[in-house]
């Protein structure tokens, strides 16, 4: 192979992903994907709540403890050392608070719906829109993202009426995601 163009090969690259993300089987996978996350997100968030509740009931309970021995004043040799106890659990307490709050907006989220195909469709729109508009290092990491490799090979098709210089070339185009993985051809 003599030489090809890089700006034509980006082009080509770049064209094609955007198409591939309008196809109708990318929309679905992409769609699929999307609620099997939802499904498979709630149950570790739901168990993860359920524990933090237990953490902060014991927490309470202990600082209820803490308070009784200081109101009845029953020890107070270990009023200081109960007064930091009390302390060391509200910090973890609050800590506790904060990451229970995290975890109710995630299961929220995952709780929020069904996944739009409609909403998805159009950041596909979006994705093609965007591509030509990155800088060419931004493009090179996303399009390295999807691509194992890109060989570009001369065609079997013959010229015919073609000018002078002038060939047909088949781009295949290798991709990383498992399910992609067969090659793809431009011709």
């Amino acid at each position: 192979m003599r030489h090809v163009s890089a700006t034509a090969l980006e082009t080509a690259v770049v064209g094609f992903l955007g198409a591939c993300s309008q196809h109708p089987d990318a929309l679905a996978a992409t769609t699929a994907h999307a609620k099997s996350l939802r499904q498979t997100d709630r149950a570790p968030l739901r168990a993860r709540l359920t524990t933090l509740e237990g953490e902060l009931a014991r927490i309470a309970e202990q600082l209820r403890n803490c308070a009784r021995a200081l109101i009845l004043g029953q020890a107070t040799a270990l009023d200081d050392v109960l007064r930091e106890q009390a302390e060391a659990l509200n910090a973890d307490k609050q800590r506790l608070l904060v990451e229970r709050e995290q975890f109710r907006i995630e299961l929220a989220a995952c709780e929020d719906g069904d996944v739009a195909i409609a909403r998805v469709s159009q950041a596909l729109q979006k994705f093609s829109e965007l591509l030509p508009n990155l800088s060419p290092n931004e493009l090179r990491d996303l399009v390295m993202l999807f691509l194992d490799r890109v060989e570009v090979r001369p065609s079997s098709r013959p010229s015919g009426k073609l000018a002078a210089g002038v060939r047909f070339q088949i781009l295949f185009i290798c991709w990383h995601h498992e399910q992609m993985h067969r090659c793809r051809s431009l011709s």
